[in-house]
């Protein structure tokens, strides 16, 4: 038996199937984030209508739903993250029919959203002796941040192994007369890049 209960212009269906197991996994595609959120499939889903998603961008402190996405009928949905990124998403999900009522939302599921894109380091080059001394600057709030990769006159010396986040300088014993351009990009856990950046020594 189900029981509508109104509040405002929404009715909560007491006694409608409640979805199990939500989960989120992450998915990127270029510079695009996706959510692709499943849980368990609900018998009879025909006899109730749909299922609603609800979302807290990393903000708000609340789920709020989205009332903005096509009917769901099937225990999946590929949710395109359009707001900030660099957050905490929270998702839930809910029975709802076309009139409106909605049953009780699922537990809740949490996600990272990564950064699509992230800024580049500020790079210093200083020439000292038989040795040269490479340092940079980086923002410390790019909580997806796995590292950096460092160039020697375009060939990769060190990537995010070995220049990891918390890393700020590096030394090059061998260098060549003249110009020695040296280059950095920094990289996230999800394989984005910044820009990369070029700096440099003369060596006489």
């Amino acid at each position: 038996m189900t029981l509508l209960v109104s509040f405002g212009t929404t009715f909560m269906a007491v006694g409608y199937p409640v979805p199990q197991n939500v989960k989120a996994e992450v998915e990127m595609s270029g510079d695009t984030c996706f959510v692709v959120l499943t849980w368990d499939n609900v018998e009879n889903m025909a006899d109730f209508g749909a299922y609603q998603i609800y979302c807290d961008r990393g903000y708000a402190g609340r789920l709020s739903r989205e009332t903005s996405l096509p009917k769901i009928t099937e225990s999946k949905y590929r949710y395109k993250v359009e707001g900030s990124s660099g957050k905490k998403y929270t998702f839930a999900v809910a029975i709802a029919n076309e009139n409106n009522y909605i049953g009780d939302k699922s537990e809740t599921v949490e996600v990272f959203i990564p950064n699509s894109r992230i800024p580049f380091p500020m790079l210093k080059v200083k020439q000292n002796e038989t040795k040269m001394d490479i340092t940079w600057t980086y923002r410390t709030n790019i909580s997806d941040l796995k590292g950096f990769r460092l160039y020697y006159e375009g060939e990769l010396i060190a990537n995010e192994s070995q220049l990891t986040a918390d890393m700020r300088t590096f030394s090059l014993e061998s260098t060549k007369k003249g110009w020695n351009k040296i280059e950095i990009e920094a990289i996230t856990e999800y394989g984005i890049l910044s820009q990369k950046i070029e700096s440099g020594a003369n060596v006489k």
